[in-house]
């Protein structure tokens, strides 16, 4: 797995932990964008959103990868939730110098077995 995408899994689930979204905004570019499928979740535009969206409705469960593909600077991770029978989801992460970019989250009540 490549270490930005480890970097970006590691600070997400120390943000569930700690509740300092901060920490995990400084991931994303100034300008990025995350979207969110499979939920009534507005776009959030901006690292300052991304911090803000995260931080007013905060995840309640850190998350494990159970597979990834990456092509450039693409990288598509399969996940689940860590408690136990919560389901999981892909995340679509594109990076530009290290940063996300662009997020695209898409949940899922099963989990596939890879990306």
């Amino acid at each position: 797995m490549d270490h930005t995408v480890r970097a970006f899994l590691t600070r997400f689930n120390e943000a569930v932990r700690t509740g300092d979204w901060a920490g995990f905004a400084e991931g994303f570019t100034e300008d990025a964008v995350v979207q969110f499928m499979n939920v009534p979740v507005p776009a959030l535009c901006g690292r300052e959103a991304v911090e803000a969206g995260y931080r007013e409705a905060p995840p309640d469960d850190t998350i494990t990868a159970i597979g990834c593909r990456s092509d450039g600077d693409v990288h598509e991770v399969t996940f689940r939730w860590d408690a136990e029978g919560a389901g999981g989801g892909r995340l679509r992460l594109t990076m530009r110098d290290g940063l996300v970019a662009h997020s695209v989250v898409t949940l899922t009540q099963e989990v596939a077995s890879s990306a």
